[in-house]
């Protein structure tokens, strides 16, 4: 089944811009962005002179990353191309060794008057990483070279490497501090940093490091692998599960306004191709964060309207929520930059089936009596009290998070004893989204990956999570009027969450909807040309006691772009945040 219904297509861009956008891509983005010169060595580019036409076709401002013994030919090169040469990528030992030879000197010689950058990595056999017993011998190093750097018109950038003495950011920021040298700063190191560090840390680690931030690399990678490999830290930029945005967020958010660098080490295949798709996201990314900017966080709020609903424009989505006051979620949504519309039907978001075994109530919650209040935040809290025939409180939290991402926190209370609770999270798409996808684990084989919805594959598909989600479906509530459900179970969703995409050719938009597996037991769709094009997520999954309460968070963003053929576990581009509290 894997090979036969699986996408094989290259990755295509997630929006369509205005001419606007247009141009700012064409200009590139705020930060010099350069890629490293193993990035840039293939078998068709051999020598730096090769790779700085290649970097200068591609629209690159300049090389960095530069071995000391290509410095010399990569200068003159970047001359002709009138592209800049950021930095030398220097290793040195601080076991005693001397730190610089004549031969080394010479090598950095070319530097002189470039206003480059010495990216210095600092090794030891004695002393394991970031020891205390060898920092009187690594200061005095760092201090030679800042001295050589000081000649040459230069500065140092400290080069956190997994594996290295120094491997992490803060203790090269510790460093920097204790020399206390206005010529020595250091760098943020993405892939090393997902290797050796929290992830979650990311924008406190950038925060502490401000102040001292010379120069910053970054590539696809994917999220959440700690101490993985480095096919799954160091990926081309239009790859990887890890949210870029979040980190040129953080850098805009501290005030940087150094070069960029793309790490290339070990990714093979062709360097063209690799720094082609990289351009493409580094523009598109920039894109984005422009976007933001440009709407704020003002523009994040929901309007109240004389008929009970409410309109938003957040600058790339406008439309309204709970149109002439009924509780069917987003509707008349449009695609700012390419005029589209894009949702269809019932709308996206909307709550639709409520279940408990043996028992639905009513069509759906879409037609039960509601009210809705707009919070100070700009968000609306939409609920449907108990009554009749309902034994539970039902509640949902809309809240935009960015200008692409919207995030529905459900609540169920229950003021009797509920089993097998669900509610059904319905969304539907214009006509135009034709291509769907879930991202799923098949049956023996434990990476996820993505499955197209092919007509093949049946009419109606659900993506349980696990066995006990599969029995849950199957014990009959489907089979209950109005309009059964007839479910094919082709493969389980891939923790730790559900994932369905929809994309639409025509204009280039997709839209990614996700939601936690601690809150969503399965996620559901037609098989992608069935007339509905919708998702749905199946959320709670559980029994609760008269009193108890449950939470799931469902988040729709638009994506800016994704690879099912990526290594490792492709990921999307979202427009991601913390779930709304």
């Amino acid at each position: 089944m894997r090979a036969q219904y699986l996408l094989h297509l290259p990755c295509t861009l997630a929006v369509l811009w205005v001419s606007s956008a247009a141009n700012l891509c064409a200009e590139g983005a705020d930060w010099p962005f350069f890629p490293f010169q193993n990035a840039a060595t293939d078998d068709a580019h051999p020598t730096p002179a090769a790779q700085a036409k290649l970097a200068k076709a591609l629209g690159y401002d300049g090389v960095g990353s530069v071995y000391p013994q290509d410095v010399a030919a990569f200068a003159a090169a970047c001359d002709r191309e009138g592209l800049r040469l950021f930095n030398a990528y220097v290793v040195l030992p601080i076991d005693g060794a001397p730190a610089l030879t004549d031969d080394l000197k010479a090598q950095l010689a070319p530097l002189q008057g470039r206003q480059a950058l010495l990216w210095l990595g600092l090794t030891s056999k004695k002393h394991r990483p970031a020891a205390a017993t060898g920092e009187p011998e690594a200061l005095a190093v760092i201090a030679a070279v800042a001295d050589l750097a000081d000649s040459l018109g230069a500065a140092v950038a400290l080069y956190p490497h997994a594996g290295f003495w120094v491997e992490r950011t803060d203790h090269a920021v510790q460093l920097a501090k204790r020399l206390a040298r206005p010529n020595v700063g250091v760098s943020f190191n993405l892939s090393h940093f997902l290797k050796v560090d929290v992830e979650e840390r990311l924008e406190s680690v950038i925060q502490e490091a401000a102040p001292w931030l010379r120069v910053v690399s970054l590539n696809g990678a994917e999220s959440g692998r700690a101490g993985g490999s480095w096919q799954e830290l160091i990926q081309p930029l239009n790859r990887g599960s890890f949210d870029n945005l979040r980190l040129l967020r953080a850098l805009r958010a501290n005030g940087f306004s150094g070069p960029i660098g793309f790490q290339g080490y070990g990714i093979g295949g062709s360097a063209e191709q690799n720094l082609r798709g990289t351009m493409k996201a580094w523009r598109e990314l920039n894109l984005w964060l422009a976007t933001e900017s440009e709407t704020g966080a003002a523009r994040l709020r929901f309007v109240p309207e004389g008929d009970g609903g409410f309109s938003f424009d957040t600058g790339l989505l406008r439309g309204r929520l709970r149109a002439d006051g009924r509780s069917r979620g987003l509707s008349r949504v449009e695609h700012v930059p390419t005029g589209s519309r894009l949702d269809g039907s019932y709308g996206w978001l909307s709550h639709y089936r409520v279940f408990t075994r043996g028992v639905r109530y009513g069509d759906g919650a879409w037609d039960w009596p509601s009210t809705a209040t707009l919070q100070p935040n700009g968000s609306v809290i939409v609920n449907w009290p108990a009554a009749g025939g309902r034994p539970f409180e039902l509640r949902a939290q809309y809240q935009w998070s960015s200008a692409g991402t919207l995030e529905v926190r459900t609540t169920v209370q229950a003021t009797q004893g509920l089993q097998g609770f669900e509610t059904f999270l319905a969304s539907y798409f214009n006509a135009a989204f034709t291509n769907a996808h879930a991202r799923v684990r098949e049956a023996n084989d434990t990476s996820p990956t993505w499955m197209r919805l092919d007509p093949q594959l049946g009419l109606w598909l659900m993506f349980p999570r696990d066995e006990a989600a599969r029995q849950l479906l199957q014990d009959g509530r489907w089979t209950l009027e109005p309009h059964p459900v007839d479910w094919v179970l082709p493969a389980e969703f891939a923790p730790p969450q559900a994932t369905l995409v929809r994309h639409a050719p025509a204009t280039g938009v997709t839209v990614a909807l996700t939601a936690s597996d601690d809150g969503c037991f399965a996620a559901a769709s037609p098989h992608e040309l069935e007339g509905h094009y919708s998702c749905y997520f199946s959320l709670f999954g559980q029994d609760l006691r008269a009193g108890e309460s449950a939470s799931a968070t469902v988040r729709l963003s638009l994506a800016r772009g994704w690879d099912p053929l990526a290594p490792s576990a492709p990921g999307l581009g979202l427009v991601t945040s913390a779930p709304v509290e």
